[in-house]
This record gives structure tokens, C-alpha cells and sequence, in this order.
């Protein structure tokens, strides 16, 4: 079986966190230009205060 791995090895990593109301979305970058972003919508549970 191959595996495919990704080394960031040596690299910074950049993350970015933007945290709204109902939502969150965070971004993650690295030197080599990889990307990866998430969002996030609010559960509805009432868990977060103000």
C-alpha cells in the first residue's frame, strides 16, 4: 500500500482564525503556497456567550 504524506517540514505555517456571530472560518497557509480553508456555522446549542 503507498502512502501519500505531506511534509511541511522546516516551513512556517500561517494561520488566520476569523470569528463572526454565527460563524467562524480559519485559513491555513505555508510557504510552498499550500492552502486549506474551514468554515464553520453556528450549532444553535447557546454554548458561547457574550
Amino acid at each position: 500500500m503507498q502512502s501519500n504524506k505531506i511534509s511541511f517540514k522546516g516551513q512556517n505555517i500561517y494561520v488566520g482564525i476569523d470569528v463572526h456571530l454565527k460563524t467562524w472560518h480559519v485559513t491555513t497557509l505555508t510557504e510552498s503556497g499550500y492552502k486549506y480553508s474551514f468554515a464553520q456555522h453556528d450549532s444553535g446549542t447557546g454554548s458561547a456567550s457574550r
